[in-house]
């Protein structure tokens, strides 16, 4: 273990007017073991993460996690995703896995990295050993951050493009009569072959990555996560942001942030982004617990069920 926590930790807290259960509290020294191994990866190599969206915002407002949050979210700059995609499997702690639009199961349709601790909830003493005493799979999502074309008539046009391929992705997914039109409109202004007999939607989701990582940092002034941005118009600032770590506390570690987290914030959430909004939204983790009690009254009625816990992934 690298981390130490004292048994208080684990206490049912009162913060920001709003009570952090002790189940949550587990849930978050597990994360942040998570995020050392992630760490200790980056500094090995050379790579530099940074805490993204929800994680930076409570580290900067409550040097922590923001109460109602049950997650870490990390950047990562283009070049140093791609290295860290390479090392990852073979360096993360035994059972822990990344995925990736690359991994080709899983999260492979997905704009976005994750590390994950397990593949399956489990009960058994040395997995809560491991992790603090958390059962549940514990995730870490990763945000790239690609650079914009200063280019802008490229920039558009690539943006577009992307447009095109994700909405192309959706039609797959969810299904319908559009399926085809899409892809022929794919094939057309992107110059590919699209393989009908393969996996449509991962071909997609491919695309949109090389279209993700089509420019530079020397072609670029600014920098954005391009997987919500091309969609929201959220995320865009200039490069020098993400060109060095700062550190802040953060629970009883510390994490790394932008150089300039004022900026980055008021860039995701707005001018006010020190008054807190309440939020519950745990539905991962609930529907863990469901599982969970699940796999336990399986056992108890003498059903099948592996003494681990119950698959969640994978």
């Amino acid at each position: 273990m690298y981390l130490q926590f004292q048994d208080s930790y684990f206490d049912r807290e009162f913060r920001s007017d709003y009570w952090v259960e002790s189940r949550m509290k587990h849930i978050w020294a597990a994360s942040l073991e998570l995020l050392k191994a992630v760490e200790e990866i980056c500094n090995r190599h050379g790579l530099r993460y940074f805490a993204d969206w929800g994680t930076l915002l409570g580290a900067v407002r409550h040097k922590g996690f923001i109460p109602w949050d049950d997650d870490i979210d990390i950047a990562m700059l283009r070049e140093d995703y791609e290295m860290f995609l390479q090392v990852a499997d073979r360096e993360l702690p035994e059972g822990c896995r990344v995925y990736s639009v690359h991994t080709g199961e899983g999260y492979a349709n997905k704009p976005y990295g994750l590390v994950l601790n397990s593949s399956q909830i489990r009960t058994d003493e040395t997995y809560l050993g491991l992790w603090h005493g958390c059962p549940y799979v514990v995730g870490l999502d990763i945000w790239v951050r690609d650079y914009l074309s200063r280019n802008e008539e490229e920039e558009r046009l690539r943006e577009d493009l992307m447009r095109i391929v994700r909405r192309a992705a959706v039609f797959v997914r969810d299904g319908g009569g559009q399926i085809e039109e899409a892809l022929a409109q794919v094939e057309e202004f992107c110059g590919v072959s699209l393989d009908r007999s393969g996996q449509v939607e991962h071909q997609l989701w491919l695309l949109h990555e090389r279209l993700c990582k089509l420019f530079s940092a020397d072609e670029a002034d600014e920098i954005a996560p391009l997987s919500s941005y091309v969609w929201s118009g959220c995320g865009k600032m200039p490069k020098y942001v993400y060109e060095r770590q700062d550190w802040m506390p953060f629970e009883t570690t510390r994490i790394a942030v932008p150089a300039d987290t004022d900026r980055c914030l008021k860039v995701l959430y707005g001018e006010h982004y020190m008054t807190p909004r309440v939020e519950e939204n745990h539905t991962f983790y609930d529907e863990q617990e469901q599982m969970l009690r699940d796999a336990i009254n399986r056992q108890r009625g003498g059903k099948a069920g592996g003494e681990n816990g119950a698959a969640f992934f994978g």
